[in-house]
């Protein structure tokens, strides 16, 4: 036998036992090391070269999938079903084995489109990653996983080419289950005894939102929490007000007063005799609506004084001289000097403003102007009416200012207000808010206001820390203070700290605007809105009230009623593993005597057995113990499995 001959038969054997070139498969997902939810579907590269991969199969720990044949265009398997904790995932290769006696390649396309579970098969190579699932336990994930999201617009870019991954009108409003954006990979997931309502209906976007970012299709819960934070520039603020629109004409009375509508009163003016015999109530009506057009006039400064209890208020009155020269007739004993009326007009509006709120009155100076400062030459016809007016400047309390037309500029501070709400939630407890200062950057001391009062922080460090104590399940906060920046100062750190207790646990949170929103497991938000009631009692099971809703329940389907993942009293001892040993202390009850927890009668639900929820309600109770039936103790509880006794 020549060489070249035994070489060619070489190359026919080794033909027949492996194909002439090792496949290639790549898993697109899972990712290695990736942390997911307790089912996973697996998607393999699409631009595999599926002729060196006939068939593959999926093991996921012991469990075997069914072998698929990649000639009907298939390269993903759904819905895999994980262990809790770590788990190993293996993609195995397979080409047809030989059939004896057919020889060399003339099995080729053995088992193409046929039933490839009636096959036999050689592994020419395989896959594995690792991943874990992070559903249902309270473990800490492993440092070395990380979240891992299909539904992000880079993993989704994948199979964008072949698959529908935006939301229509249709997915919303569909005529049947395959018209549904998810059921093409999601078609095995509402599978069970009790499938939940939205999905029995593929009603899927009832609870997903397909435009949250990154992740998408994420619950569309809103955070409980909503925190902003602005910067605004540290100046005087002025605001400039017509005295006709206030006071009447050539006196210090306010149209608002008494007095102002009675025009017996009025000097310079003819009585009108119709409006003296006009009845107290029309008079009384006049005057309201006056005073609340005076407050409309004032809202804008109120609101900013407010916010900034510590700032300064100038009331500067300016006057015009034609327009006190009054009407023709007037007599010169019955005027008074335009000084002499701008000061009796800034007092007036210094009490007016303590009507409004603004006790300190130390915080207030009141100037009249006289026609010192004119915005017009007297002899221009426009000169009364824009000479006529109010100047009142807010400014902060260790600047000084003279005058309207002599403001200081202000560089090198700026104002940071933190706004933060909190609503129906869990009660927060002993909230404390935590802000880091610029570099290059100093506090400015006694310029620190919250919830409407001067509140000095702490300081430690670089970090201004404010305590608020229990704020509850509702509640508006807002901080205002004010830096001092250097040549080279830093901008403001936009993230907001927050730490805060709920039940027993500490939390911290950093509410960064530029990170994008985070999930947010709430039942309050998601669940609640078709099951309102669940936490109606004041006592509240703890993780119903973290809005943990699918750690007991399957939000699709399951093979038990209220689609919980196991039997109640299964379920139940996951995390109450002393009641494993079937009997139940009734302690402070009836001393030394038991209560069996398990496989006995129910005798207030005939034909069933006696389970923890028998007795305890897993949302919310009246009691501490979470009992049943709406019951305030347990004498009350007793009765209703025992009558009479």
């Amino acid at each position: 036998m020549t060489g070249a001959l035994a070489v060619s038969l070489l190359s026919a054997a080794f033909s027949a036992d492996q194909p002439p070139s090792a496949p290639s498969v790549t898993i697109l997902y899972p990712k290695q090391d990736a942390a997911v939810g307790r089912r996973v579907n697996l998607v393999l590269d699409p631009a595999t070269d599926w002729s060196a991969v006939p068939f593959f199969q999926v093991l996921v720990g012991s469990t075997e999938y069914p072998v698929v044949d990649t000639s009907t265009s298939r390269h993903a398997v759904q819905g895999l079903a994980l262990e809790r904790g770590l788990n190993s995932i293996t993609v195995r290769v397979l080409v047809p084995a030989p059939v004896p006696g057919t020889g060399a390649g003339k099995d080729k396309d053995a088992g193409k489109g046929t039933d490839p579970e009636k096959k036999s098969y050689r592994e020419v190579q395989s896959r594995s990653i690792g991943v874990y699932n992070r559903e249902g336990s309270f473990s800490v994930t492993p440092s070395r996983h990380a979240p891992s999201y299909f539904h992000t617009r880079e993993n989704e870019g994948d199979c964008s080419g072949c698959h529908r991954l935006e939301a229509e009108a249709k997915d919303r409003k569909h005529e049947r289950p395959q018209d549904v954006l998810c059921y093409a990979c999601h078609r095995d997931i509402p599978a069970g005894k009790h499938i939940h309502g939205p999905s029995a209906v593929w009603n899927c976007l009832a609870c997903h939102d397909p435009n949250r970012s990154p992740v998408r299709y994420q619950f569309t819960a809103t955070d409980l929490w909503n925190v902003t934070k602005a910067t605004q520039p540290v100046e005087p603020a002025v605001f400039t007000l017509s005295a006709d629109a206030l006071f009447v004409p050539r006196t210090a009375v306010l149209l608002t007063e008494e007095s102002a509508t009675d025009p017996s009163t009025l000097r310079g003016r003819a009585k009108d005799k119709k409006k003296e015999q006009e009845p107290d109530t029309a008079r009384q009506a006049e005057l309201a609506g006056r005073q609340e057009k005076q407050r409309e006039l004032f809202r804008e400064l109120l609101e900013l004084v407010k916010q900034n209890p510590l700032d300064r208020i100038r009331v500067e009155v300016h006057g015009d001289s034609e327009a006190l020269s009054g009407e023709k007739g007037d007599k010169a004993n019955n005027r008074i000097s335009l000084q002499q009326l701008t000061d009796a007009r800034a007092h007036a509006l210094v009490r007016v403003l303590q009507e409004y709120g603004i006790a300190d009155t130390g915080r207030i100076i009141a100037a009249g102007m006289g026609n010192t400062m004119p915005n017009e030459p007297g002899t221009s016809k426009d000169a009364p009416a824009l000479n006529n007016r109010i100047e009142i400047i807010v400014y902060p309390r260790d600047m000084n200012v003279r005058s309207s037309r002599e403001l200081p500029t202000i560089a090198d501070r700026e104002r940071v207000v933190v706004n933060m709400s909190y609503a129906r939630g869990p009660a927060v407890g002993n909230l404390k808010v935590i802000e880091q200062l610029p570099m290059g950057s100093q506090y400015v001391k006694g310029s620190a206001v919250v919830r409407g009062h001067a509140k000095e922080p702490q300081i430690k460090g670089n970090e201004l820390v404010w305590q608020l104590g229990d704020a509850g399940t509702n509640f508006q906060e807002n901080i205002t203070y004010i830096v001092k920046k250097g040549k080279n100062a830093a901008a403001v750190n936009p993230v907001v700290r927050v730490e805060f207790t709920s039940g027993k646990n500490e939390q911290v949170r950093d509410f960064d605007p530029s990170l994008p929103d985070r999930r947010v497991q709430a039942v309050q938000d998601v669940c609640a809105r078709c099951h309102p009631n669940v936490l109606a009692g004041p006592v509240k099971h703890g993780p119903a009230e973290m809005g943990y809703c699918t750690l007991c329940h399957d939000p699709h389907a399951g093979n038990y009623p209220s689609w919980t993942r196991n039997q109640a009293w299964q379920l139940c001892t996951t995390c109450h593993a002393e009641k494993k040993t079937e009997v139940h202390l009734i302690s402070g009850f009836v001393r030394g005597v038991s209560h069996p927890t398990e496989k006995a009668r129910d005798p207030s639900r005939p034909g069933k057995r006696l389970t923890c929820v028998s007795c305890h309600a897993p949302h919310s109770a009246q009691t501490r113990e979470l009992l049943g039936f709406d019951v305030r103790n347990k004498f009350e509880m007793c009765k209703y499995c025992h009558p009479g006794k």
